[in-house]
């Protein structure tokens, strides 16, 4: 929980200037390069979120390999991050802004998980009638889970609709059991 309340409030910072700036997508794409480069370079990453170098020696290595390909803002950015040790807090940082993106442009994201693949017309059906209720576009990433039996559960951030047979099975259960 703490994790999640620092990185949602270093991700309000950068997109708050990203967006005084108008330049969210681009801020958002920045980093995620940055990330990118550490996730995918095992020295690059032991170096940065590691402990082996101090604060000022991260900043010139970030210096010497992303200077030219960062917007001013963003690479002062990372420079707090690694300043005050939240460097580990990167990749939540970037996905909090994505979803900033998303929700400014009356976008949401939405994890449907169902028992078999849906059909696009009742997919297309669940994502409406959400939206509807949201103001929002929905957009699913999608998961099966067999043990649901029929239906699906949909997860919208913190909430969940489950409207699986599972879980009408185990109302039903509790209900006669009274």
């Amino acid at each position: 929980m703490i994790s999640t309340t620092i990185a949602d409030r270093y991700a309000r910072a950068i997109y708050a200037v990203a967006k005084e700036q108008s330049q969210t997508v681009e801020a958002y794409r920045q980093l995620r390069v940055v990330a990118d480069c550490i996730d995918n370079n095992e020295q690059l990453s032991n170096l940065i979120m590691g402990k082996s170098i101090v604060a000022k020696q991260k900043k010139e290595l970030v210096t010497k390999i992303f200077a030219e390909e960062l917007s001013p803002f963003v690479l002062n950015f990372l420079y707090v991050l690694l300043d005050k040790g939240r460097e580990k807090h990167l990749s939540d940082i970037i996905s909090l802004c994505h979803d900033y993106i998303e929700e400014d442009a009356g976008r949401i994201s939405a994890e449907l998980i169902s028992a078999k693949p849906l059909d696009v017309t009742h997919e297309q059906a669940l994502s409406l009638a959400l939206g509807k209720s949201l103001n929002k576009q929905v957009m699913f990433s999608k998961g099966i889970d067999q043990d649901l039996i029929a239906g699906c559960v949909i997860k919208v951030g913190d909430e969940i609709i489950d409207g699986s047979v599972k879980n009408q099975l185990k109302m039903l259960k509790k209900e006669l059991s009274k």
